[in-house]
């Protein structure tokens, strides 16, 4: 499904999803556009608009994003102070209550960029997408970092990382080096509202464990943590 999916398309997965019973979490948003055009924010603008009405359209319940953080000049133009002013100009006339999903990623914003154009926005429908494995791959102060996003993440992605001669690959969720146990207590354990998503790319690594092994795993894990939770 693209931004420019007709109606009829876009019916037909909404009916496929409701025959398995599936819920959607959000969805992400990838947007292509050349950042160096005098009319990028405009694009920007009119493709987070486009996204927010396809979720609502699905019943998707967010619409999840990566934006560029300050460090690249290059993307001064829609970098995350930007974004955030567009978001919250669309916000303000949405009435659907769809939550908007920022996510931290080591080749975007880190997690502390994210936690300050969320404090920016000051919407309760901005939330923080947390991926942990990309503060290991960020380089950034863990605990520093999950201070900062501790009071907006809408959505944990479990990921877990192991070192390698040349950096990290992704395992498992509880079988690497990711605390995944500590960052859930944090955020309230038992008391977390937010999503947990498996983030599993095989997509990207086609050497990872496919579903059937992968899946299962995910989900005793999560039921072992629930146990042990306060």
């Amino acid at each position: 499904m693209t931004l420019d999916s007709s109606a009829a398309h876009i019916k037909e997965i909404v009916h496929a999803l409701e025959a398995e019973g599936i819920a959607l979490a959000s969805l992400f948003l990838y947007p292509h556009y050349d950042h160096l055009r005098s009319d990028a924010k405009r694009i920007v603008e009119d493709t987070l608009k486009r996204s927010m009405e396809l979720a609502n359209e699905t019943g998707a319940r967010a619409v999840r994003l990566q934006v560029h953080g300050h460090a690249d000049p290059a993307y001064a133009n829609v970098n995350l102070s930007s974004v955030a002013e567009l978001l919250a100009g669309l916000l303000q006339r949405d009435r659907s209550g769809l939550e908007v999903i920022i996510q931290n990623h080591s080749l975007y914003a880190s997690a502390l960029e994210v936690a300050a154009a969320v404090r920016l926005i000051g919407d309760a429908r901005v939330g923080i997408g947390f991926s942990p494995d990309h503060l290991r791959l960020g380089g950034e102060d863990p605990d520093m970092a999950l201070a900062a996003v501790q009071p907006a993440v809408k959505r944990l992605y479990a990921a877990d990382l192991q070192s390698t001669n040349e950096g990290y690959r992704s395992v498992l969720p509880g079988t690497g080096e990711i605390p995944l146990e500590k960052i859930i207590d944090a955020l309230g354990g038992k008391k977390y509202g937010g999503w947990i998503t498996f983030k599993w790319e095989k997509l990207w690594h086609p050497e990872l464990a496919d579903h059937d092994v992968a899946l299962p795993h995910f989900i005793s894990y999560i039921r072992r943590l629930e146990g042990k939770m306060a």
